[in-house]
């Protein structure tokens, strides 16, 4: 997916969260084959309505640990996925969490776990 199309994904996603509160599996869907291709068959696993009840919980809950870990339970989804559904979903409120991001602050990936700790400091 290009810039454009990131662009593109995301208005529709925040659109659609904004007027319903959570994801549906198109949009679920899209925004993590966006973030990683390898997990796609664990991504489709997932049924329409566990990804809106998640996603309704996660977009609402005022505990930020609660609101990625809630992702994780999503078949295909952990912190790095979970944090660009966040990153997609809520504009400019959370970065994307990924090897290529510590890469780029001159961390050492292999000795980092990445987890809440992590993804909140």
């Amino acid at each position: 997916m290009d810039y454009s199309d990131k662009n593109v994904l995301k208005e529709k996603a925040r659109n659609f969260v904004k007027e319903k509160g959570c994801l549906n599996k198109k949009i679920f869907y899209e925004i993590c084959r966006w973030k990683s291709t390898r997990q796609t068959k664990r991504y489709q696993e997932n049924n329409e309505a566990d990804i809106k009840e998640i996603t309704k919980f996660a977009f609402s809950t005022k505990s930020e640990r609660l609101r990625i870990d809630s992702l994780t339970i999503l078949s295909g989804v952990q912190y790095p996925t979970a944090s660009a559904l966040l990153h997609i979903c809520f504009k400019n409120r959370y970065p994307i969490l990924d090897f290529r991001a510590l890469w780029s602050l001159s961390v050492d990936i292999s000795k980092v776990t990445i987890n809440y700790e992590l993804w909140s400091s």
